[in-house]
This record gives C-alpha cells, structure tokens and sequence, in this order.
C-alpha cells in the first residue's frame, strides 16, 4: 500500500508501507468529555430556572453581558481545548517504511518529537491489548524490541495491532533474509594442521 504522504526525514527511495494514527475511540472519548462540559452551562440555567432565579442576557444589562462574555470565554477555552487534542491525535503516527519504522508524536502546537528504528535492528515485535473496549475495538499498544541502547519503541492505542505486528514482522524477515551475499559454493576451504 503506497501512501501519498511524506514525513520529516523521509529519504528519496523510501515507500511508506503501513500509516497509522491512533483509534478513533481516542478521539471519540475526548469529544464526549468536552461535550459533556459543553452542556454545564444550559443545565446551570436551567436549575436556576428551576429555583426561580432567572439571568438574562441582555444588551441593556452589565451583569447580562458579563454573563455573555464569561459563557463565550469559557465555551472558547473547551473548542481550543478539543483543538488541540484532536491535533494531537491526528499529527501522531506510526509509519512503517521499506527501510524503518518510523513514530511521530506532537507534543503541543509547537513541539514534535519524531524517532525511527531502521528494521535490521527490530528484535521483537509484542501487542498488548488491556480490558474489554480495546478487545471489543480491536486496538492496543505495540511494543517493539530493538537491538539498540533504547529498550522499546510503545506506539500505544494503534488499531488493529495483530495487523500491524504482522506486517512489521514481515517487512522484518525480508530485510534480514536479504542480509549479505552467499559464499560462493566454489570456493574451496583449506585445513591446515
């Protein structure tokens, strides 16, 4: 699978083979939560409503426009917030290469950390999948040994990663069965005593 899709640090020979973001559950979560605090400010007015207290937001009346700027302000804060969490996961990636693997991960607006294994280095490819939301979604984290300093790449919440392990481990097999070239079967070998 050829994706049109170029990354930081990406050579002029490499084909991206695999692209994945996070589960859309993630996301999904985050949209529920915020639209849950979305909902505090009509259901405040409505107890209020319900005790007898009644605020309107009128023009003619300070406490009524300070009303409507606070409620603004704080709805402004929630659509920023949500912003930047849908950014965060949209920009965050795992990229499987024909050379590497590859793992984007924006920190912020301004900050993105962007590490590679190349897949001669992959020891071991391990999936993780906690509880029944990621059993029933199918998704988990990936855990990937390298032969370097660092002990593990984590990709976490990637779907599908049975899929995702397998296609690495095949990518793996073919790197390291191409390894060096054959001694030639005409060459003779000499024992000396």
């Amino acid at each position: 699978m050829n994706h049109h899709v170029d990354f930081p640090g990406m050579h002029p020979d490499e084909q991206i083979l695999l692209l994945r973001r996070k589960h859309w559950s993630v996301v999904a979560h985050k949209l529920l939560r915020y639209l849950g605090l979305a909902l505090v400010p009509p259901l405040v007015f409505l107890a209020l409503n319900l005790f007898g207290v009644r605020y309107e937001i009128d023009a003619d009346n300070l406490s009524g426009v300070l009303l409507a700027l606070g409620l603004s302000i704080y709805l402004l804060v929630l659509w920023m917030m949500f912003f930047h969490d849908w950014l965060d996961y949209y920009l965050d990636a795992l990229i499987v290469t024909t050379e590497r693997i590859v793992r984007i991960e924006q920190r912020g607006l301004f900050n993105r950390v962007v590490a590679d294994l190349t897949l001669d280095r992959v020891q071991d490819v391990t999936v993780e999948t906690k509880g029944f939301v990621q059993t029933f979604l199918h998704y988990g984290s990936l855990h990937i040994q390298s032969a370097a300093e660092r002990e593990r790449f984590v990709f976490s919440d990637i779907p599908e990663p049975e899929l995702v392990k397998a296609e690495i481990l095949k990518h793996v097999r073919r790197e390291t069965d191409v390894g060096p070239p054959p001694v030639s079967s005409t060459a003779k070998t000499t024992n000396t005593p």
